[in-house]
């Protein structure tokens, strides 16, 4: 019994010690550089690296817990991702690789934090092209590991 009396006041000691997270990074404004993207069009395989800039508005820091991707050919470079003072401008770098895909692409990515919706939204689309000379199969393109493809690309458009 006194264990049991000793344990809930540790219990109800510690539940009222939390705080809730809101309280510690309370929603703040931000501002993505290009939200919708069209990329020029890549040869089937290649892999192109993704940049999306935001910049923090408001008044608290910008808090970045996730980042989702439409696809599994996208891979989140999760070091990127943290606090963004007032004013900064924070960058989440996500690799895309294009070997599974071919005619157009369209992908999305959501971006949750402290955000006032609690997420923000990243389209951007373009085109994979086969190789003019050669067209292998699917499982050709998928294990072969092609280095002198891999490029970096951030050359996209907007609508604007």
């Amino acid at each position: 019994m006194r264990f049991l009396l000793i344990y809930l006041s540790f219990a109800s000691l510690f539940l009222a010690s939390c705080r809730d997270a809101s309280e510690l990074y309370p929603p703040t404004s931000i501002e993505i550089m290009d939200p919708v993207r069209h990329y020029y069009p890549v040869v089937q395989g290649e892999k192109f690296e993704i940049n999306i800039n935001i910049k923090n508005t408001g008044k608290h820091f910008l808090k970045i817990t996730d980042v989702q991707t439409s696809c599994g050919c996208m891979a989140v470079d999760k070091n990127a991702i943290g606090l963004i003072r007032t004013g900064e401008i924070g960058t989440i770098r996500i690799v895309n690789d294009s070997k599974k895909n071919i005619g157009y692409v369209k992908h999305f990515i959501k971006i949750y934090g402290n955000i006032p919706d609690g997420e923000a939204e990243v389209i951007f689309d373009y085109n994979v092209v086969p190789d003019a000379l050669y067209t292998p199969d699917y499982e050709e393109i998928y294990s072969k590991d092609n280095k002198s493809r891999e490029t970096r690309r951030q050359k996209y458009y907007t609508d604007q």
